[in-house]
């Protein structure tokens, strides 16, 4: 059998409920002051995305400008004498590299950009 409290006096209730109002107002400040952090940070992640999408167009530029100067070196020379295109084959790995760089970047900043939604949504 359960036995019933015995209160003889709310004094301490009534502290209690005011340490909960003032405890309740420092969490919304918290909260308020992360959820300003978060939309800080979401506008610095997309901020990033957008500069790494046109870092990538410039490599894949790049890339296409290396691959060009590569097949004009492969056709430059005669059938008797190949020419020697390891400087354009060089550049041409070197911005195949940067564009799988950028890319993979990008898709890492996205990849950010969601788990820091469902972070401000889940929160919410």
């Amino acid at each position: 059998m359960t036995q019933g409290i015995h209160i003889t006096s709310t004094v301490a209730l009534r502290d209690f409920q005011a340490s909960l109002v003032h405890y309740r107002h420092e969490v919304d400040d918290a909260l308020t002051k992360a959820e300003a952090e978060a939309g800080q940070a979401l506008t610095e992640i997309e901020d990033a995305i957008s500069t790494t999408l046109q870092h990538a167009d410039t490599c894949r530029d790049n890339e296409a400008q290396a691959r060009a100067e590569l097949n004009s070196c492969r056709y430059s020379g005669d059938e008797d004498d190949e020419p020697d295109c390891s400087t354009e084959e060089e550049a041409l790995n070197d911005a195949e590299d940067a564009v799988r760089n950028a890319e993979s970047r990008i898709e890492a900043l996205q990849h950010a950009r969601v788990r820091l939604e469902e972070a401000v949504e889940g929160y919410r």
